[in-house]
């Protein structure tokens, strides 16, 4: 009897369990509004085209019976707003600044007339955020380019932000770099003033972020190339072990370790993942023989714009998105609380996901709802993945830790090692942790 293996994405803020936290602060901005005919009456199914003038991406909706509309998840950019309904002209309004974690309301009242007729609305938006309580401050072009900084670390300008400092000796990110607080709260709780531009790992996807960069690569063993991606609204590629070759890269355990992009869209991360990858296996890495290269490395014939239809998309509810309390857990999880519990989501970053699920059944995937994670329901806890730990405590207390990091580590950091040749400061990590120990490093 033929088996069918369904193979279910998850849809979750890391579903690698990677250590990196998810947080509240958005880095997308929504532009939402009322289409109303010339005697002030709500316009139902009215089309609004919003268009992001720097990419030429169009998204395109009807208002509902209420004549209102809203699009979220929209980079920071320039947009043309547009609405339409028969007998009525097209009312078009451009530029429209969008900015971070932005919601900009833009009305529209449609004149009669022929729909090839179109009304240049002038009009700014409004200044005022009636839709939302949310207190923001951007940090212009003109500040970026003239204000001096000293050591050139483009993140201390955050400080201008009114109500934020430096992050205080003995904080949670103290000394890490770009952490702020921001009206009293730790800098690791806030959701307003959250670590901005928060590295997430190993890699350097702020600076892509800031487009000092088109993109940059990280080397993914648990979240170093989905940390920083999530927390700076990149794309970021995690390649099969063996897609692209490890040779050079300083290893945490190359069961997991690989190198993969981080850009701004799609394209740019297919454009590189296509660069990293080697014509020919690399002989310096075994694995990169199990995996063959598309014809000319193009990695950007696979983006489709309807490749959502019928994709099967999995929700990890447990953990992930609500509490999880597991009996016989004593260690915290990594997710939440004392006692084995996940915290799960916040009310805002609940309906944020809950917009996102939305656009993807829109676009055509199924949704599997719930697919919970079994390492994550887990009652066993010398099974449960969110109780295992990095492999950071002591020898002789490190028995839950991960055995892919614990065995790993120690096999593969050596064999870096030996490939530095007679000239490597230290020749085992034995050595390396005896001269942190003794320089006081650790």
């Amino acid at each position: 009897m033929k088996r069918v293996i369904e193979r279910v994405l998850l849809l979750g803020f890391c579903v690698t369990l990677s250590t990196v936290p998810a947080w509240g602060q958005a880095f997308s901005g929504s532009i939402m509004g009322t289409v109303t005919d010339n005697t002030g009456a709500v316009a139902p199914q009215a089309i609004v085209k919003i268009t992001n003038l720097a990419t030429g991406t169009i998204q395109s909706l009807m208002t509902d019976g209420s004549g209102d509309y809203t699009v979220s998840l929209l980079p920071p950019g320039d947009y043309r707003v547009a609405a339409e309904g028969s007998g009525f002209k097209r009312a078009v309004r451009e530029p429209v600044t969008l900015l971070v974690d932005q919601r900009q309301r833009i009305d529209f009242s449609l004149e009669l007339g022929q729909v090839t007729e179109a009304v240049n609305v002038s009009a700014a938006a409004s200044q005022v955020q009636a839709d939302t309580a949310t207190v923001g401050t951007e940090v212009g072009q003109v500040q970026s380019s003239e204000l001096p900084l000293n050591g050139r670390n483009f993140l201390q300008l955050d400080l201008l932000v009114p109500g934020a400092q430096p992050d205080v000796k003995g904080s949670n990110l103290y000394g890490e770099g770009g952490s702020i607080e921001v009206h009293g709260l730790r800098e690791i709780s806030n959701y307003d003033g959250r670590p901005v531009l928060q590295t997430g790992g190993s890699s350097s996807g702020t600076g892509t972020a800031s487009s000092f960069w088109a993109a940059n690569v990280g080397t993914e063993t648990g979240g170093s190339i989905l940390g920083p991606s999530n927390q700076n609204m990149l794309v970021g590629i995690k390649p099969t072990v063996g897609r692209t070759s490890r040779w050079g890269v300083i290893p945490i355990t190359a069961d997991q370790d690989s190198p993969g992009p981080m850009g701004r869209t799609m394209t740019d991360a297919a454009i590189m993942l296509g660069a990293l990858e080697s014509p020919a296996p690399d002989p310096n890495d075994p694995d990169t023989t199990r995996c063959t290269p598309p014809p000319n490395r193009d990695y950007t014939v696979f983006l489709k714009a309807d490749g959502l239809k019928g994709a099967r998309i999995g929700i990890p509810r447990a953990f992930f998105y609500e509490p999880l309390d597991l009996p016989g857990l004593e260690r915290p999880s990594r997710g939440g609380g004392g006692g084995g519990r996940g915290r799960g989501l916040n009310p805002v970053q609940a309906k944020l996901m809950a917009e996102v699920i939305d656009v993807l059944k829109k676009q055509g995937a199924v949704i599997v709802d719930p697919a919970n994670l079994p390492s994550v329901v887990e009652k066993d806890p010398t099974k449960n993945v969110t109780v295992f730990n990095d492999c950071r405590t002591p020898k002789g207390q490190d028995a839950d830790c991960s055995m892919v990091f614990k065995y790993g580590m120690k096999r593969d950091f050596n064999k870096w090692l030996a490939s530095l040749g007679p000239t490597a400061p230290v020749k085992t990590l034995t050595e390396l942790r005896i001269w942190n120990i003794g320089t006081g490093a650790v």
